[in-house]
């Protein structure tokens, strides 16, 4: 009786050791050079984690979140700069983003006392004004100058930089020149700014820049919360700037 072959056939055994040792050495050859790359690789990785573990770690921000604004409720909450009228009166610079609470509000940004001679944006309902005194000089443009009926709750950027102020509402922008922004004092530029009697300045504070006589940025502050409490956090310094007078600070949204 006929019996089929095996299909179970082996190879001679030269044969079958000649391709089993050509396989082994392109499988070592294979690995030896993956195993080159994967070092080469987690040298570059081992370093990397090296830099970033010995890297020094970021410090918590000193405020729960920044929010929209912060609103003198009172009209006597104060953040105290800690900018000098000496470090800003001649090439220094000012920046405010702000909104108008009530007339009658004076102002956005001044000195500690009056012989700073800094009183930067305030408005008078009598005449229906808005103004900046800057070193003695008072500038002032009336409300239909931007289209508008009033200037309560009205969004404003007002700037000075170095000889040239301007304020811009409702799309307008206007400006003047001046010769020094304030006087060389050690008072501290306040923000909001001093009252005038029973003017008491009423303003949303979006954010405050400052630029120093040498045309450098030394303050750029934005309104924060803690907890509940209205503070400015300055991005340049990393300070945390609290109220430092009476009453408290309201708050807009977070961002």
């Amino acid at each position: 009786m006929r019996t089929l072959p095996s299909t179970n056939h082996q190879l001679p055994t030269k044969t079958r050791t000649h391709k089993t040792r050509r396989g082994f050495l392109s499988v070592m050859a294979l690995a030896l050079a993956n195993g080159a790359r994967a070092a080469a690789m987690s040298m570059h990785q081992q370093l990397f984690l090296l830099c970033v573990r010995n890297a020094p770690p970021t410090p918590p921000l000193p405020y729960d979140a920044e929010v929209e604004y912060i609103e003198s409720t009172t009209g006597k909450e104060r953040i105290y700069t800690g900018i000098k009228g000496s470090e800003i009166f001649s090439h220094g610079g000012l920046e405010v983003d702000f909104t108008m609470v009530q007339m009658n509000a004076f102002s956005v940004a001044a000195g500690i006392s009056d012989d700073y001679d800094l009183n930067f944006w305030g408005m008078d309902n009598i005449t229906n004004r808005i103004y900046a005194r800057l070193n003695g000089v008072k500038y002032s443009y009336g409300a239909q100058t931007f289209g508008l009926v009033d200037f309560v709750g009205v969004r404003a950027v007002a700037k000075a930089d170095d000889g040239t102020n301007e304020i811009t509402i409702n799309g307008t922008t206007k400006s003047f020149t001046y010769q020094q922004l304030c006087k060389d004092s050690s008072n501290q530029l306040v923000v909001p700014g001093t009252s005038a009697g029973w003017w008491y300045p009423h303003f949303r504070i979006h954010r405050v820049k400052v630029w120093n006589n040498g045309r450098s940025l030394v303050r750029d502050m934005v309104p924060v919360r803690i907890e509940q409490e209205g503070a400015m956090y300055d991005r340049v310094s990393g300070e945390l700037f609290r109220n430092a007078r009476t009453g408290s600070f309201a708050i807009g949204s977070d961002k």
